[in-house]
């Protein structure tokens, strides 16, 4: 199990759980099973699911407490040599003192067990219920922490039965980096990042960091607070459960990436105090099929669209000047681009493998332009006016 874990394993709190309701299955079989060879195999696989509880109360430990160096990694072995040598004799003094009862002399005879096999079963019994608690609270627990830029300014509160992520204060959030030992962000609730499913960012934090929310795919509710202004880059990378985004009216910058690969986003209103758009922000989100982009817009990056592959038509503002290579490549259903501005520049790849039937619609009039084709980076487009 250690192996398995060292080589494919990515988050510990599932394969402790699995461990102790495997172990507490194992010791309950042999607890009530009459029969011997089936108590002896769960004897023996006892042993397979324990063996990663105490390698993984340290490793929980190292995910929740940064650094917690040779002092907390001592306490800890103190603690499992206390647990290793004082749980086997209280188990003991369980069986050794319903072995001596009058209630084992009964059961024996009813069941045709010796009064020590009664005691033995009744400590498995024990061990069950033992590990069923520490299950119970390993499952249902409320972590907690610091998230802001300035240290304790943001705090963040994560419920493990409700699986809601909870972040108050006020001010800038920290930015983050992806731990790619285990594909995971580094954010302090990283250890959760399949499970998390509600978000809720209080009213005055101005800011989402860095990779904050990477890879958290199940999250399917996001509430960003009236204050954000900034969502940095890979905030929301991946999250491929939020179908519905919201962006306030406040946010000025959007970072590259930031809502890549959400596929399940099926529309998206950017506000105007937006003027430039990033690089990958939307990409490969393929159930995309509306974007309303902000008036003041003068720029879009590269592969900002790319693969949104259920776009049919995009309106673009008069203020746009410059589109960048593949912003919406590869965006196979799009078939019309309607323009309010002058011709902006287009990069040779912006609109590479779109619809066959792909049509530019511009304002007639307007500098630029030609019809009923328009060439731009040494590619051809269909053109058509309207007024």
């Amino acid at each position: 199990a250690r192996i398995g874990y060292g080589r494919f394993g990515k988050r510990i709190l599932p394969v402790l759980l699995g461990g102790m309701i495997g172990a507490s299955v194992c010791y309950l079989t042999a607890a009530f099973s009459m029969n011997t060879v089936l108590s002896l195999v769960a004897c023996v696989l006892t042993g397979l699911f324990t063996s990663m509880l105490w390698p993984g109360t340290l490793i929980l430990m190292e995910e929740k407490i940064p650094s917690p160096g040779v002092a907390a990694y001592a306490l800890m072995a103190a603690g499992g040599d206390f647990g290793a040598s004082v749980a086997p004799q209280m188990l003991g003094i369980i069986v050794d003192n319903v072995s001596a009862s009058e209630w084992a002399a009964q059961m024996s005879t009813a069941l045709s067990l010796s009064t020590e096999q009664i005691g033995m079963k009744v400590g498995m019994l024990a061990a069950a219920v033992m590990m069923l608690g520490l299950a119970v609270g390993v499952s249902a627990e409320v972590v907690s922490g610091n998230c802001g830029k300035d240290g304790d300014n943001l705090t963040w509160e994560y419920d493990t039965e409700t699986c809601v992520l909870t972040i108050s204060g006020e001010g800038e959030m920290k930015d983050y980096s992806v731990n790619y030992s285990n594909d995971t962000t580094t954010a302090p609730w990283g250890t959760y990042y399949s499970s998390i499913k509600t978000v809720c960012l209080a009213d005055d934090i101005v800011s989402v960091g860095k990779y904050a929310f990477y890879l958290c795919s199940r999250i399917t509710e996001l509430t960003l607070s009236a204050s954000i202004a900034s969502i940095g880059n890979s905030a929301f990378y991946d999250c491929y459960g939020i179908t519905e985004l919201t962006l306030p009216t406040s946010i000025t910058f959007i970072g590259n990436s930031a809502f890549q690969y959400c596929s399940s986003l099926k529309e998206v209103t950017i506000p105007n105090t937006i003027t430039t758009l990033g690089n990958y922000i939307f990409e490969g989100c393929t159930a995309l099929t509306s974007v309303t982009l902000p008036e003041n817009l003068s720029t879009i990056g590269t592969y900002t669209f790319s693969r949104c592959k259920n776009l049919t038509e995009i309106p673009f503002p008069a203020s746009l000047t410059k589109i960048g290579g593949m912003a919406f490549g590869d965006c196979t259903s799009l078939k019309k681009a309607t323009f309010h501005g002058d011709a902006p520049e287009l990069g040779s790849t912006t609109f590479k493998n779109t619809s066959a039937d792909l049509t530019l619609h511009y304002i007639d009039g307007k500098t630029g332009w030609t019809s009923p084709t328009w060439e731009q980076s040494g590619v051809t487009y269909n053109t058509a006016t309207f007024i």
